[in-house]
């Protein structure tokens, strides 16, 4: 188990947990963020400070919200959040 978010490794359907027995497994999810990079570095750090080993199946979900300025131009902002099934090996 580590806590470092560098450590935690990141898994899709495409890179299996490679032979590896999971123990425990739970969901995760990051806060919303502007960028999809920053969506999943948020999600490796979550599971990190939650002992994880892996996040498998990463789904990143976009919203798009209508932001209202008073003086200048309103504007369309993209807003991503990652989900993820954090896992421990035993």
């Amino acid at each position: 188990m580590s806590t470092n978010p560098a450590d935690v490794r990141l898994l899709t359907t495409d890179l299996p947990l490679q032979g590896e027995r999971v123990s425990f497994s739970w969901m995760v999810w990051s806060g919303e963020w502007d960028t999809v990079s920053y969506a999943v570095t948020d999600l490796q750090k979550v599971a990190a400070l939650d002992n994880a080993d892996a996040v498998i199946g990463i789904r990143i979900v976009s919203q798009v919200r209508y932001r209202v300025h008073m003086i200048s131009d309103n504007e369309y902002e993209p807003r991503y959040t990652a989900y993820g099934t954090a896992v421990t090996y035993g």
